[in-house]
């Protein structure tokens, strides 16, 4: 747990094999400066994060079933600053789990290894913009299960075994769009309440 008092500084390699690693507190802020965190655990969460959380050269592991690498909950913010990256690895692990009501993320870089693996699942309640993303692998790189109006930006979206995108309906009319955007792999959409726009963009 990060108290928004204390400031450490720290490097290496964080391992766990039995609970969640990291709670990153409401209004405290964490850095991820550089090294690696490994979640080796079935269906806990690397970072749960409900403060500000930024990944600069750090490297995320999630091994096992049903991980998750970062849990951004309602009130928190995640920036992408450097190299860092999280990396799905686990049989239906998740990279990112954005449910805040933050409105943009930006930079982030996402790999799937196993086809049943998702990148990011969004499920914001308000309207959010992803810009410069880079999500590749096996899996599902992007999972949209938002209500409000998502807006994909200057991203390359990635998978060589699943979709590049799949969008679930939500029970309400939103919008999806993608602009300026690499899309390989299936675009899939579930829901016929979901506007999807494209605009130079392309599809493979």
């Amino acid at each position: 747990e990060i108290n928004k008092s204390v400031e450490e500084s720290r490097n290496g390699k964080i391992v766990s094999t039995i609970a969640n690693i990291i709670l990153n507190e409401e209004y405290a802020k964490l850095t991820l400066e550089s090294g690696a965190i490994n979640l080796n655990v079935n269906s806990k969460t690397a970072i749960e994060n409900r403060g500000s959380l930024v990944i600069n050269d750090a490297i995320i592991n999630v091994n096992n079933s049903s991980d998750i690498g970062v849990f951004n909950e309602t009130n928190s913010s995640i920036a992408f600053t450097g190299e860092g990256s999280i990396n799905a690895v686990g049989s239906s692990s998740t990279g990112l789990l954005n449910r805040s009501n933050t409105p943009a993320i930006s930079n982030a870089k996402v790999t799937t290894t196993p086809t049943n693996a998702v990148g990011i699942k969004n499920e914001a309640i308000c309207d959010i913009a992803f810009d410069n993303m880079n999500l590749s692998g096996a899996g599902v790189a992007f999972s949209e299960h938002s209500t409000g109006n998502t807006i994909i930006n200057n991203s390359n979206l990635k998978s060589t075994g699943n979709s590049s995108l799949i969008s679930y309906p939500q029970g309400a009319q939103s919008k999806l769009q993608i602009t300026n955007s690499n899309l390989s792999g299936q675009l899939t959409v579930y829901d016929s309440r979901k506007k999807v726009e494209i605009t130079n963009s392309s599809l493979k």
